[in-house]
């Protein structure tokens, strides 16, 4: 076996769970309170023509948190909000560092809170359970182990949750720890393989393999889809299925 200690990001998809509901909300949330910092930030820079200290910004947000009236925020953990500021700034120094050498860009801009993909934790608000489990604040969620029981004994650096626009969840681990890695191949003498456009890959042993061609397996499944699509009012729940539909075939 063979061992990298460098960083890494270990990815685990979320069973399908009747519980999703509150991974959605807290990822919606998230995202109010990503657009609520940049206004906070935005009109801050309106009135002094300076960029906000990045702390003053997470105390505002402390502050709004405790509020009764938004007290849905406590969804998202203190370390989670703390991580949507740390995200801000990067991205702000990202922009002020690219107008500085005359790279055309934007600043970072309000997102539609559907559209909010991830939150993310470092030590708190997640546990690893044997069994392919983990625990997000307090809520049990399974998970394909395919790293057989690794993500329970590592030193985790942060846990991000991420859904896609199917409405699936995928948690990223991000670790300095010792992975283990897959063996090397060992075989008679080397391997060869060739490349090509009209055959996928051709062998140093004369052995050709043709491409699979998936999108043109596909085709016609993807194009009964967009048909589908086509005969639906945007914006409804038939639409939004189709949608989804659409994007699987692809």
């Amino acid at each position: 076996m063979c061992y990298n200690d460098v960083m890494r990001t270990l990815t685990v998809k979320l069973y399908n769970s009747d519980d999703f509901g509150y991974l959605s909300d807290m990822i919606n949330i998230a995202g109010i309170i990503y657009n609520t910092a940049l206004t906070i930030i935005q009109d801050h820079y309106t009135e002094t023509g300076k960029l906000l200290d990045k702390y003053e910004l997470q105390k505002q947000l402390r502050g709004l948190r405790n509020e009764d009236e938004n007290r849905h925020w406590r969804y998202v953990g203190s370390q989670a909000v703390q991580e949507i500021t740390y995200r801000i700034y990067r991205a702000y120094r990202l922009f002020f560092t690219n107008r500085e050498k005359g790279v055309k860009c934007s600043p970072p801009r309000r997102r539609k809170v559907k559209k909010y993909k991830s939150v993310t934790y470092k030590q708190a608000g997640y546990r690893f359970l044997t069994g392919g489990r983990i625990s997000i604040n307090g809520h049990i969620y399974r998970y394909w182990d395919s790293y057989d029981g690794l993500l329970e004994r590592i030193k985790i650096k942060t846990v991000t949750i991420k859904r896609n626009i199917l409405g699936e969840f995928f948690v990223y681990v991000t670790t300095d720890s010792p992975v283990t890695m897959l063996e090397t191949r060992d075989g008679r003498g080397e391997v060869g393989m060739d490349f090509g456009l009209k055959m996928f890959l051709t062998l140093s042993d004369g052995s050709v393999i043709r491409s699979p061609e998936f999108f043109r397996q596909g085709v016609n499944e993807v194009r009964k889809a967009n048909r589908a699509l086509s005969r639906k009012v945007m914006g409804s729940n038939g639409y939004e299925r189709a949608l989804k539909a659409l994007y699987r075939r692809h």
